[in-house]
């Protein structure tokens, strides 16, 4: 049982960062490089700069704020802890990892295409499914992780044999306590078998009837 991390590498997220990052300095080129006509005082149309108009503003504030949510949720490793039974996806702007406990987990496939082995893969939850691309390469990453199912599942039927190996092995000794407050053989006397038990005596439990 240990830890084992898993280094990723978020394909999209590059993708949509670079992207975001060029929508985002696409108004300022336009607006300082590229001229707007307009019109002057004599009636003549001339190409002026440094019109912010509200399409300009509107697609800015669009890729800016994609553009964060892309950094902030950019993913850096996905650790599996086998003692605590868990993923953990740790993000480029988080102190704290998201924790995936296995008991949550439905169903871990590849998704997408894989050249080479190496692509996207899914772990299907509860709630929400969470697609990451390790380098190790997906089809690696799933049979790791059915290897580490399958090792609990025998560490925990190995378990459950020993506990039950231990209980049955107390059996006797009940057994042997029911038989010692079974009723005596025929023939016995029922004092012989409590009537060393002072508080018995006290109560005249077994005593001969008086005059018989």
């Amino acid at each position: 049982m240990g830890r084992v991390q898993y280094e990723l590498s978020p394909l999209s997220h590059r993708v949509g960062i670079f992207l975001s990052t060029s929508m985002v300095i696409y108004p300022f080129w336009l607006v300082n490089f590229v001229p707007e006509a307009v019109s002057s005082a004599d009636s003549k149309c001339k190409g002026g700069f440094d019109f912010w108009r509200p399409v300009h503003l509107s697609h800015l504030f669009m890729w800016a704020a994609l553009l964060i949510v892309l950094i902030i949720t950019y993913p850096l490793t996905l650790v599996r802890d086998e003692e605590l039974r868990e993923y953990q996806l740790r993000l480029f702007f988080s102190d704290k990892p998201i924790r995936l406990p296995f008991g949550l987990i439905t169903r871990v496939v590849c998704v997408g295409p894989q050249f080479g082995g190496f692509g996207y893969c899914r772990i299907s939850t509860v709630m929400l499914p969470l697609i990451f691309r390790p380098t190790i390469g997906a089809e690696v990453f799933v049979a790791e992780h059915s290897a580490c199912l399958q090792q609990a599942v025998a560490t925990m039927y190995g378990s459950t044999s020993s506990s039950t190996g231990a209980k049955i092995g107390t059996v006797p000794s009940r057994r042997a306590a029911h038989k010692a407050l079974a009723p005596t053989p025929e023939g016995q006397s029922f004092t012989q078998s409590v009537g060393s038990d002072p508080r018995v005596e006290a109560a005249g439990v077994g005593r001969p009837a008086a005059g018989s």
